[in-house]
């Protein structure tokens, strides 16, 4: 019984947070004070889900893909943030600036460290 309650909490809990790309930007609405971050962000939630599409569903239709995004675009979002973050860091690390500027991924390292 308690595992069954446990499991239906666990559940609930992770489907709170589920929702479309667009949800986590506003929960993070720094990411929308550049145009460049917020089509970054997007574009890079679309590739996480078509590698997840392609990688566990065996597909890579749009409208599939899009579906993945309609239902956990905010996962996809948060592991695009995650990933600018850690090439932002590393850049820095090395001397060297890549697609985004320093402002942009000041805003993208701080959105990483907030939940």
């Amino acid at each position: 019984m308690k595992k069954a309650i446990f499991g239906a909490t666990l559940l609930l809990a992770s489907s709170t947070f589920a929702g479309t790309v667009d949800d986590y930007l506003s929960r993070h609405p720094q990411l929308k004070e550049s145009a460049t971050v917020d089509i970054y962000v997007k574009r890079m939630a679309f590739m996480m889900a078509l590698m997840d599409a392609q990688q566990r569903y065996n597909r890579s239709d749009d409208d599939f893909i899009y579906q993945l995004l309609s239902s956990n675009g905010d996962k996809y979002a948060r592991m695009g943030v995650r990933k600018f973050a850690r090439d932002c860091r590393i850049e820095r690390s090395i001397g060297q600036s890549g697609d985004l500027n320093k402002e942009e991924c000041d805003l993208i390292i701080k959105a990483d460290k907030q939940k």
